[in-house]
């Protein structure tokens, strides 16, 4: 007769108390925290030069450090108005499903927002792209031994890919782990051209 029963304002694990069995209990001390596990929130640190293409409804993936399994997917719910003052970031926030409860609290990882979907993209390994006095470089595979330099427009980068959006076509085969010696070659053809004796 002397036990109250305590109710939860929701569905959800128990997943602290601050009491113990046969304490005496003031009111409004919380007694327990209640958690629903089945869907939790990714906070995300976006850089202030790419925020602006952040939006609500916007799918994220999130990888925890450590996880053999395949990422997370979740939606974009809520943006800051401001820049942190200590980390100098956007604060951004995402909900992702969680029924088996494989993502954990307190866990760091790694967080992509898709900001924009292009069908039939032209993508090349970033190690293809190189740099000279021009901008961006790609070396086309002309035949087993000659390879053309051409100048590129770059977009998205993502997962190790770069987005050609003007300088290469579809199928075309690109030089990836050498490229670096290419545009040195071609540099060093350049500095000769323009000595004289």
């Amino acid at each position: 007769a002397n036990l109250l029963p305590v109710t939860a304002p929701l569905d959800g694990v128990v997943i602290s108390r601050s009491i113990v069995p046969g304490e005496q209990v003031e009111a409004g001390k919380p007694l327990f925290s209640v958690a629903d596990t089945g869907r939790v929130w990714v906070n995300i640190a976006v850089p202030p030069a790419d925020a602006s293409r952040v939006a609500i409804g916007q799918e994220v993936s999130f990888t925890p450090d450590g996880s053999q399994g395949p990422g997370f997917v979740g939606r974009v719910t809520w943006i800051s108005t401001e820049v942190d003052e200590k980390t100098r970031t956007v604060h951004v926030r995402a909900e992702f499903p969680n029924p088996d409860g494989r993502l954990l609290a307190h866990a760091f990882g790694r967080a992509a927002i898709v900001t924009d979907r292009r069908e039939g993209a032209v993508v090349v390994p970033r190690e293809a792209v190189q740099w000279d006095s021009t901008g961006a470089l790609v070396f086309v595979r002309v035949n087993s031994t000659v390879f053309v330099a051409r100048n590129v427009t770059t977009g998205v980068t993502d997962n190790g890919f770069v987005e050609v959006v003007h300088g290469v076509r579809a199928g075309e085969r690109v030089a990836t782990g050498g490229s670096y010696v290419l545009v040195a070659q071609l540099n060093n053809e350049k500095l000769g051209a323009g000595c004289t004796d």
